[in-house]
């Protein structure tokens, strides 16, 4: 199954600096890209304001869930993920490989 997971940002956000911020968005992006690695995570990245989205597949929302908990910005508290299970019916056959 799919699930399309929207991040929100924290406001305010739980740091005390900005190198604080970097340093742990850093470690995020590394998180995801380790998803990526795994075949969890399908695509992510940043919205135009306050967040982003990642879409994720795993066999159930569980696991889905406890993959989002292991985000460092999950852990600083500096943003939730809003989960919705997603359905791809029309696509573009690239996406073939994904949907086996």
């Amino acid at each position: 199954m799919f699930y399309f997971c929207e991040a929100f940002l924290a406001d305010p956000l739980p740091f005390p600096d900005r190198e604080t911020l970097e340093a742990v968005h850093n470690e995020h992006i590394r998180y995801i890209a380790e998803g990526v690695e795994k075949g969890l995570v399908v695509f992510g990245g940043p919205k135009s304001a306050n967040g982003g989205a990642i879409l994720i597949k795993a066999p159930s929302v569980a696991e889905c869930e406890a993959f989002l908990a292991g985000d460092p910005m999950i852990k600083a508290k500096a943003q939730h993920y809003d989960i919705t299970e997603f359905q791809i019916i029309e696509h573009d056959p690239c996406l073939d490989p994904l949907l086996d």
